[in-house]
């Protein structure tokens, strides 16, 4: 994922630049910091921060169940809207500002009300490694939490931004929309952003080639067959790419024009 190799680096070019010497002096650093704070020294574990990112989306997934709001989304509505046919559920998150909560810090995140929904479409926000503008859109949900936040400003985006976006010609206005009033943790306001977009293709195709090169060789097998058969991988392997195949024909897929029939005098 894009955010968690950027965390990383940030993580890793924070210790590199860190000798042993003064790794020492880091240490006694924060030692005195959280002795004055009363409190005991806080240490970095692995995947705090996606841990973080993580619940922040479901947190805006489930606000309409926990809060009240204008225009509150069910769970049954997302799959209703955004699923178009059965085998197309795979859908995309992102989460606008991008922050990990635990350190109050932001990843990415936008100034203004706009530029939240601009980032929420963004490469930066995915927590999946894709370009969402390079695909089509089949549609998408928009959950967006904060005080002060209307109808009319979610509308207004919709609308400056579709133009940018690939929609699909069945479906131009695929848009659901969401609004709880109770903004989240530490934040005026957030949008959560669930797509179901032919970039997945991307993930799914990557996915069966990292899966093929293991198999073609039978490279850790043995420690599948003992609970299900090689029959049952291969099958696992063929939908992936049938999947795939879906979403690249539905991207494609042009609409036919009909002829108009006129009215017999």
């Amino acid at each position: 994922m894009d955010i968690c190799s950027r965390i990383d680096s940030k993580r890793a070019c924070r210790t590199d630049t860190r000798s042993s010497v003064n790794e020492s002096k880091y240490d006694s650093t924060l030692l005195n910091k959280s002795a004055k704070r009363g409190s005991t020294p806080e240490r970095y574990r692995a995947f705090d921060d996606m841990n973080t990112i993580g619940a922040h989306l479901l947190c805006n997934l489930t606000c309409s169940m926990r809060f009240e709001g204008h225009l509150n989304v069910d769970l049954n509505e997302i799959t209703m809207n955004l699923v178009p046919f059965p085998r197309l559920h795979l859908l995309l998150s992102s989460v606008a500002p991008l922050a990990t909560l635990a350190n109050k810090k932001l990843v990415y995140g936008s100034r203004g009300l706009d530029q939240m929904f601009t980032a929420a479409f963004s490469r930066e926000c995915q927590l999946t490694t894709i370009q969402p503008r390079s695909g089509t859109y089949f549609a998408c949900g928009l959950i967006v939490r904060g005080k002060g936040v209307e109808v009319s400003d979610i509308n207004r985006n919709i609308d400056r931004l579709k133009p940018k976006l690939k929609m699909a010609p069945w479906n131009t206005d695929g848009f659901k929309i969401g609004l709880c009033s109770a903004p989240p943790a530490h934040q005026p306001y957030s949008t959560l952003c669930l797509a179901n977009n032919s970039a997945i293709r991307g993930v799914l195709d990557g996915l069966a080639g990292r899966f093929h090169k293991l198999f073609r060789v039978r490279a850790h097998v043995h420690h599948y067959t003992e609970y299900t058969e090689l029959s049952h991988m291969k099958k696992a392997y063929q939908r992936v790419k049938e999947l795939s195949k879906d979403y690249e024909i539905l991207e494609k897929a042009v609409p036919r024009s009909r002829k108009r029939i006129l009215p017999a005098i």
